[in-house]
């Protein structure tokens, strides 16, 4: 997928900016992330309040496969779906009542691997 990213001096500038553009928030999300680069590929490490993931992201696929064999990951694992897409399925097949991916909204449920469906790469 392609990522647009810049960086934003003012949240409230932003939001409104985007708000007169019609936009509106339908979900908030959090995520803490380190990142770290290994030769052309950033990978970030990022811990969702149901799971912790790495991602990898570089100029191309073939980039990308290399850093996870470096990495010893099983590339057959490897997930393509978001994580809001992850969440949705959550929130579905729990009968969760939590409207954002928030630590907070999500600090009494319990996650595997299992329930969101996905294999481990390490």
């Amino acid at each position: 997928r392609q990522e647009i990213e810049f960086e934003v001096s003012d949240f409230q500038a932003a939001r409104h900016l985007l708000e007169a553009l019609g936009y509106q928030m339908s979900i908030m999300y959090e995520k803490f992330r380190s990142t770290f680069q290994l030769d052309i590929v950033e990978v970030a490490l990022d811990e969702m309040p149901y799971g912790t993931f790495i991602e990898i992201e570089g100029p191309d696929d073939a980039s990308i496969q290399v850093a996870a064999a470096i990495l010893r990951l099983d590339w057959s694992a490897r997930c393509n779906e978001s994580y809001i897409s992850l969440f949705n399925r959550l929130r579905s097949e729990q009968n969760l009542r939590a409207e954002n991916l928030s630590f907070e909204e999500l600090r009494n449920a319990s996650f595997s691997i299992e329930k969101l469906g996905i294999k481990r790469a390490d």
